[in-house]
């Protein structure tokens, strides 16, 4: 698990909130006021004293719950940085 803050890009609304089932595609958001299904948000996850910043589509939400966010648009700085995260938690 690792903290969470996600920017709307059409209203610059903030929510932040802790990420799980974390993927190479996308991941799910648990926060109580999740933003609605199709909002183009900014993602930043911080893990360990790195962050990951991506922009991603909320694929569902479900209020008091949380969203599941998939990633459309990562650069390669921060694929390395997921990637890393990826491998430790394979490790595990």
């Amino acid at each position: 698990m690792a903290d969470v803050d996600l920017t709307h890009l059409d209203t610059s609304e903030h929510i932040k909130g802790k990420t799980t089932d974390l993927s190479v595609f996308g991941c799910h958001v648990s926060t109580q006021y999740p933003f609605p299904e199709g909002t183009r948000i900014r993602i930043r996850i911080t893990r360990n004293g790195a962050t990951f910043a991506t922009l991603a589509t909320v694929a569902h939400a479900k209020f008091g719950l949380g969203m599941g966010v998939l990633f459309t648009r990562t650069d390669p700085d921060a694929q390395a940085i997921l990637d890393g995260w990826l491998a430790a938690l394979r490790d595990n």
